[in-house]
């Protein structure tokens, strides 16, 4: 399975990306970005990408912010101060994905 690991510039920092696809030739199904759970990374989503890459989709696996190759020196602390910093986290990480569509736009084109 053709595995890519990528950065995109962000607006809180790089975006660590993991881009998983089966397709031999034409046009992906489509894209799927695959955000995961508190406290993990994209990694921890390996097999769901790879699930959907057989399926012809192309995969991409994200780091939320101040998760996974981001994960932020004080997350536990962090993470402490309640839903407020969890919300904080999702709406960040929420605001980078026009970012994250156009830098694949540039890596494997638009289909």
């Amino acid at each position: 399975m053709p595995q890519i690991k990528a950065l995109v510039h962000g607006l809180y920092g790089d975006i660590p990306l993991l881009l998983m696809h089966g397709r031999r030739s034409g046009r992906f199904r489509g894209t799927v970005l695959l955000y995961h759970g508190l406290g993990a990374s994209k990694d921890s989503n390996r097999a769901e990408l790879a699930s959907l890459a057989d399926k012809g989709f192309l995969a991409v696996g994200v780091d939320a912010v101040a998760h996974g190759e981001r994960r932020a020196t004080d997350f536990d602390h962090q993470a402490r101060q309640g839903f407020s910093t969890m919300l904080r986290w999702i709406n960040e990480s929420a605001r980078e994905v026009p970012l994250v569509l156009d830098a694949l736009t540039e890596l494997v084109g638009p289909g």
